[in-house]
Order: C-alpha cells, then sequence, then structure tokens
C-alpha cells in the first residue's frame, strides 16, 4: 500500500549492512527499483513521509547491463570489522528472467552465480580480505530440522548444493534464500545456511580467525526461532508499524464489494 518504502525503512532500523538483490526487488522494474534504492520518489512526493532509500548496500554480481557490459549494481563490499576486513559479495537467481516480467529486467543480462561471484574473488583477496562470505538469492530444499549439529544435512537438494563445489576454494560460507527453507549445513567444508523465509529465524554464524595466518579456522552456525510469544516489541520497529497503520488506514477500511452470503472455504 506503500510502495515497500516503510520496508526500507525498517531495514535501515536494523542497521543492516548488504543483502543480495532478489527476484521480487525487480517486480516493480529495474528503473523504479534503482529510484526506490536511492530514495527518489514520484512528484506527486513519497508514500511514507521518512523515506530516504537504502543506508545498506544492494549487492549483484551477476546483474549485467546489456548496454554497457558492466555491473548494474555494485557487486561486492569489504567491510572492515574491528581490524579484519571481510569480503561480501552478493548475486541473485539466474532465472530472476523467467519470474519477473520482461519489460522489467529487459535491459539486463542475469549471468551464471558462481562465475559471477568467483570473478570478483582475486581483487578481493588482493585488497586483504580475511573471510569471503557469498549473500545469494538461491537456495536449497531441505526437509530435515533447522539446525544439523554435524552439518551433515542428509537430504538437502537444489541449486546451491550443484554450486557450492564451483564456489572458489576462499569463499567462507555461503548465505541463501529463495526456497523459503531452514538449514545450516556444510557442503565441502564450507557453511551453507538459511533462515527460512518472513523473519521466521534468524542465523547466527561465528567465523573463528587465526589473525598470524589471516584466515578463517572454523566457522559454526545455529538457526534461532523468532518467537513472538518470547520476545518485547522493539520501541522502534513499534513505532513504525504503528505509523504504517495509521497511514493506511483509510484505504484497508475502504469497502471493494458487497455479497449476499457469507463467502466460505
Amino acid at each position: 500500500l506503500l510502495k515497500d518504502e516503510p520496508v526500507f525503512e525498517a531495514l535501515n532500523q536494523l542497521d543492516l549492512t548488504a543483502t543480495s538483490l532478489g527476484n521480487h526487488e525487480f517486480d516493480i522494474g529495474s528503473a523504479a527499483l534503482l529510484e526506490k534504492i536511492r530514495g527518489k520518489c514520484a512528484s506527486s512526493g513519497c508514500n511514507y513521509p521518512q523515506f530516504r532509500g537504502a543506508n545498506f548496500e544492494y549487492l549483484g554480481a551477476n546483474v549485467i547491463d546489456k548496454k554497457t557490459g558492466k555491473n548494474w549494481i555494485k557487486p561486492y563490499i569489504i567491510k572492515q570489522v574491528g581490524d579484519v576486513k571481510v569480503g561480501i559479495i552478493g548475486a541473485v537467481t539466474v532465472d530472476t528472467t523467467h519470474l519477473v516480467a520482461g519489460d522489467g529486467v529487459k535491459d539486463l543480462n542475469f549471468e551464471d552465480e558462481a562465475t559471477a561471484i568467483n570473478r570478483y574473488v582475486p581483487e578481493i583477496k588482493q585488497q586483504g580480505a580475511t573471510a569471503i562470505i557469498v549473500l545469494i538469492h538461491e537456495g536449497a530444499n531441505y526437509r530435515g530440522a533447522a539446525n544439523d549439529p554435524s552439518y551433515q544435512c542428509n537430504g538437502l537438494q537444489g541449486p546451491m548444493v550443484e554450486m557450492m563445489p564451483k564456489l572458489d576454494p576462499a569463499v567462507t560460507m555461503v548465505i541463501s534464500g529463495h526456497t523459503h527453507q531452514a538449514y545450516t549445513c556444510k557442503i565441502d567444508g564450507r557453511l551453507l545456511v538459511q533462515a527460512r523465509s518472513y523473519g521466521a529465524y534468524f542465523t547466527e554464524t561465528t567465523l573463528t580467525i587465526d589473525k598470524n595466518q589471516n584466515r578463517v579456522v572454523s566457522a559454526t552456525a545455529v538457526n534461532h526461532l523468532i518467537d513472538q510469544e518470547k520476545l518485547h516489541t522493539d520501541a522502534d520497529a513499534q513505532k513504525l508499524v504503528d505509523q504504517v497503520i495509521e497511514l493506511t488506514k483509510a484505504v484497508q477500511a475502504r469497502p471493494i464489494a458487497q455479497v449476499a452470503s457469507p463467502l466460505n472455504r
């Protein structure tokens, strides 16, 4: 109802560092998406008064502008964490062209994800990154528990299972999405995680680093269930939600149609 503008504000409140593009970001078309990221509104004004765009980075190493042959958006960032540098590469499913309206992405190519990710690994390493994390809107299918202490994840299937061995050995871990599954797995010794969907889980990852050798020596992850009944509401988040309810109250109360009898399922 407010054209996703409060969602940007919610992510800004979370102090998000970076995220990969996803296929649904392109539902409004690539040109409109760039304006949203930059905080630009229509001449009639913003749908959400405090809208300011993204204070975080959207990443898409495999999203290529057809006209220039160059990256449509930033492929990676390097984040200074204490005295350690962490490279973060983003990518979106190559199937995006089949998942959104063609006109919205007609000026873009979506390259093979592993090929694009691997292209940037050497220059990230040259800049002294100790760990390289991939954020990718692609996933796997899994019927097991949200946490596997052995990280074996027997029965894990799908695109990410096939992609992991193709990624440069310097990639430390992959944070995945798209398939709305919850898992903490290791493939070829590297973490592959996902926190299901709609904020159902939060994945906490711990990387242990040997500073003398400038390398990651171990990586562990756990999916925490977000239990709404046990957690306290964040005051800033509640203020945002209340404001959105107020801004949309009129349109939510507007009758759509009248029916003469109940519409049962």
